[in-house]
């Protein structure tokens, strides 16, 4: 892991208790939603959600195991909400999201 990403997770995340942190969630779904990176390094976010994401309930089916269950079931790439932020991928109006975060999405 390289330190600017450490630093980044430090800064934004370390204040938060594992609880408090998961109880954040609005379960909007959007970074469920499967991004493309463009040229100009911004994301295109696509309308289509992960196979792992329950729309009815809002909750992603395979929560506990989700970074190894979706690229195995899927082929898809669960990101953590640190790394989501630290490179932009993130929604700038999610509660996860620092006061003086920017995103890089752009919605299609």
């Amino acid at each position: 892991m390289n330190n600017n990403f450490e630093r980044l997770c430090e800064k934004y995340l370390n204040v938060y208790e594992h609880k408090k942190h998961e109880n954040m969630c609005v379960r909007c779904g959007r970074c469920c939603l499967e991004k493309v990176t463009l040229p100009n390094k911004k994301m295109l976010v696509t309308e289509k959600h992960c196979p792992g994401y329950d729309k009815v309930n809002k909750r992603c089916r395979i929560y506990e195991n989700r970074f190894y269950l979706a690229r195995k079931l899927y082929n898809v790439n669960c990101s953590t909400v640190e790394h989501s932020i630290a490179t932009g991928q993130h929604p700038q109006d999610c509660p996860y999201s620092p006061p003086d975060y920017k995103d890089r999405l752009i919605y299609g």
